[in-house]
């Protein structure tokens, strides 16, 4: 009877310490990243779009329009993935409730050198001022109406 009651108290005892364990780990963050993403600046300067590229989204982008081409809904739930997970592990403010499914993509604008995405993310879980946005960024030479605080971002496999 005593080795039962000294197995059961350390049962409860084990219990009770990985209750204590988990309750106190830290908030889940994603396992891993399902790519790269990227502002249009750093694809240009890593090499991953050239000047040619950047002037193709800049005409799609300045026009109003976007690819003509859908994107793939894989390639389009990879990409959300990404945008949480970066959201998720950012170092100097990460936001833990970032879901992919909570990202949409608002534009296309083609895929370059088979395995860079070029999309138009919105950001849920950003506040912007109530303001007109009109402006002219210029990236690589290559001149882009700015009239949202939307990004483009490039996303590589």
């Amino acid at each position: 009877m005593k080795n039962e009651v000294r197995w059961l108290i350390g049962l409860a005892a084990a219990v009770l310490f990985a209750v204590m364990f988990t309750s106190c780990a830290p908030p889940k963050q994603y396992s891993e990243s399902v790519g790269e993403l990227s502002s249009l600046e750093e694809a240009y300067e890593n090499g991953w779009l050239t000047k040619d590229d950047l002037q193709e989204i800049a005409d799609l982008h300045n026009a109003n329009a976007q690819c003509a081409e859908q994107l793939e809904e894989d390639i389009a739930e990879l990409i959300k993935k990404e945008a949480a997970w970066k959201l998720k592990n950012d170092e100097e403010n990460p936001i833990a409730e970032a879901k992919a499914e909570d990202f949409t993509i608002l534009k296309y604008y083609g895929v370059y050198h088979q395995d860079c995405y070029v999309v138009m993310l919105d950001e849920p879980y950003f506040e912007f001022p109530a303001v007109d946005v009109d402006e002219w960024k210029e990236i690589g030479g290559v001149r882009f109406h700015i009239t949202s605080f939307y990004e483009i971002r490039v996303w590589r496999k």
